[in-house]
């Protein structure tokens, strides 16, 4: 996801904040915490559920600045969830400015979104 920065009603020109390219796709996303909550906490029981008969024994997330309270309504909301979905592990993290992960099996840069490695106690 990338921002628009502005855009020209007369042109219909958006500015946005990557290069797109002569027919590529563009979707557009509303910033909705209901869903952004409901997508992360499947996202973790997914990778509570791949880990079989293992215990998760720690985890490191990195969440956008855009998140936190500039989108729910509670500090530390996505390290909240994490605690909840995967029984108060410990974990670390950071806010960033870009998010690495994968899509697809390939690595891609992503904003507004929360990446996290969950790590395994065989």
């Amino acid at each position: 996801m990338r921002p628009i920065h502005g855009g020209d009603r007369d042109s219909g020109v958006l500015v946005l904040g990557e290069n797109a390219r002569v027919g590529q796709t563009i979707r557009f996303h509303v910033r909705d915490a209901r869903s952004a909550d409901e997508d992360l906490r499947a996202a973790l029981r997914a990778a509570r559920g791949e880990m079989g008969a293992a215990s998760p024994a720690g985890a490191l997330m990195f969440s956008c600045n855009g998140r936190g309270t500039r989108m729910f309504d509670e500090p530390n909301h996505d390290a909240g969830a994490a605690a909840q979905e995967l029984s108060d592990i410990p974990l670390a993290g950071l806010f960033c400015n870009g998010e690495i992960g994968p899509v697809r099996g390939r690595s891609f840069l992503h904003g507004h979104t929360a990446t996290m490695v969950v790590f395994a106690d065989d």
